[in-house]
C-alpha cells in the first residue's frame, strides 16, 4: 500500500468540513482527547461538544495566544471542566491523560 496520498485526497482532507472530520475520526462520550496544535480552539470546542462532561480534551499548542483563545471560549461555551489548555510541549503528562 502507498503511503502518500494523491492531490485529490489531499485537497479533500484540506477542505473537509471540521464537524465531518472528526466524525470520521470517532470521538465518542467520554473519550480523552489530545488536540495538538489546537491554534484558536476550533476543533476543541467542538470535540468538548462530543465528548461531554465525563471526557477530557487537552487543548495543546506552543503559542500562548492560542491558548487564551481556547481558553475564552471554554469559558463562553461552560467547558472550563472539561478542557485542559497547556502551553509548551510535554505539558499534559501532569494531566493524567
Amino acid at each position: 500500500m502507498n503511503a502518500e496520498i494523491s492531490k485529490v485526497e489531499y485537497e479533500i482532507l484540506l477542505f473537509m468540513p471540521p464537524a465531518k472530520m472528526l466524525a470520521e475520526a470517532d470521538i465518542n462520550l467520554g473519550f480523552k482527547v489530545l488536540n495538538y496544535g489546537c491554534g484558536p480552539g476550533k476543533f476543541t470546542i467542538m470535540i468538548a461538544e462530543i465528548i461531554g462532561q465525563s471526557g477530557i480534551v487537552c487543548a495543546l499548542d506552543i503559542h500562548p495566544l492560542a491558548i487564551e483563545a481556547v481558553e475564552q471560549k471554554a469559558h463562553k461555551k461552560d467547558y472550563s471542566n472539561s478542557i485542559g489548555k497547556e502551553e509548551g510541549l510535554f505539558p499534559c503528562a501532569k494531566r493524567n491523560l
